[in-house]
């Protein structure tokens, strides 16, 4: 790592520094002490000269050598003693970075070993104190979203024997609007849809909850895309409201109701907040090995900000926009990017290049199974 090194390079290159300043102050020495012995000598020579004697070899520049090479072999040495003390005082602060990185992948149980009595081992204890906190705090959460999960699912199937009976007595009403005056059968619409809206609600919180527990199972089968789109746009009554380019002729094997959850959240999110005309179009491509089929829903609205984007898909997520959820329970296009996940895709929100605001389908194209006979 680029932080660790540059550690290691510091802690060379101080050990080094100190150990030049040495070797320089060493090789001072040693010149000033050559010089010495030089002139030394080389009076002697004169005296011996005068006597008649003739003069030694000089031994100052040997003395010189043997000091020179003494330096450099210091220098070495401090170099080799640089890079055994740079390995021990980085090998705690390695395992420190690689349990911090283990940390950081999930694993929260994970804690290092205490010993000695430096500062070393007060990081460590406070970094063990921070692993137990964060895994307390993790746990805590966890206890919380498996309740709120559960309180979720719990109250969403003990609403369904009320709204039933509230539905049938919706569908009387509807019956017999006809019959009340104007402001009675306003009353009667307006108990007959939010009773709708809340029936909705309802369903859907239910099919979170089985994404939340991992027991939503995918039924698949084979479809004709064509069918499928031409199916949930007719049923919805969407067929004058939408353009459907033409599509690829494909079967695709799939779970065919939750195509139809998707299609249908896709399509209605764009009616709803978008802008005429909203077009859809799919096509085939190959992509990691595998081949895809992407469909994409397009409105020509206003778009969506772009700190809205990465919520899009988030449950109950409200922008204060013109987009903002007005109808509907504010779960489908989490559902709906639920059911994509199931199928092994995903589904992709952007604002177009042209305008307007697209959400994209990514789906695997399974083969289907051989028929028997």
């Amino acid at each position: 790592m680029p932080g660790r090194s540059g550690l290691r390079s510091r802690l060379i290159l101080g050990f080094i520094s100190v150990a030049l300043l040495a070797s320089v102050a060493t090789l001072v020495a040693t010149y000033v002490g050559a010089a010495y012995l030089f002139r030394n000598d080389q009076l002697q020579s004169t005296s011996h000269l005068v006597d008649g004697v003739l003069p030694r070899d000089p031994t100052s520049n040997q003395i010189a050598l043997i000091v020179i090479g003494s330096a450099l072999a210091l220098l070495a040495l401090m170099v080799v003693l640089a890079q055994l003390a740079t390995r021990r005082v980085l090998r705690p602060v390695r395992k420190l970075a690689a349990v911090a990185r283990r940390l950081a992948q999930g694993d929260l149980q994970i804690r290092l070993t205490a010993t000695g009595a430096d500062e070393m081992t007060d990081l460590v204890h406070t970094f063990n104190e921070m692993a137990t906190s964060l895994q307390a705090k993790v746990a805590e959460l966890h206890r919380m979203h498996t309740m709120a999960q559960r309180f979720a699912g719990d109250v969403s199937h003990e609403l369904r024997t009320p709204l039933a009976a509230m539905l049938a007595v919706t569908d009387v009403l509807d019956e017999q609007s006809e019959r009340f005056d104007g402001d009675a059968a306003a009353a009667a619409r307006l108990v007959s849809r939010e009773t709708s809206n809340l029936n909705r609600l309802v369903a859907d919180l239910i099919e979170i909850s089985r994404f939340d527990a991992g027991s939503a199972a995918l039924l698949m089968d084979g479809v004709t895309l064509a069918d499928a789109v031409a199916s949930c746009l007719r049923v919805r009554g969407w067929t004058q409201q939408v353009v459907v380019e033409p599509l690829p002729e494909l079967r695709v094997r799939c779970d065919p109701r939750r195509l139809d959850v998707i299609i249908a959240n896709l399509v209605g999110n764009a009616l709803r907040h978008g802008a005429p005309p909203v077009t859809l179009r799919a096509w085939t491509h190959h992509a990691a090995g595998r081949d895809w089929l992407s469909l994409r829903v397009h409105d020509c609205g206003p778009g969506m900000p772009a700190e809205v984007l990465p919520h899009v898909f988030d449950r109950f997520y409200k922008a204060d926009t013109a987009r903002t959820r007005s109808e509907g329970s504010g779960l489908g296009l989490a559902i709906a990017w639920e059911n994509a996940r199931l199928h092994e895709g995903t589904i992709e929100a952007a604002n177009a290049p042209e305008g307007g605001a697209s959400f994209t389908l990514h789906l695997p194209l399974y083969p289907e199974p051989l028929q028997a006979g």
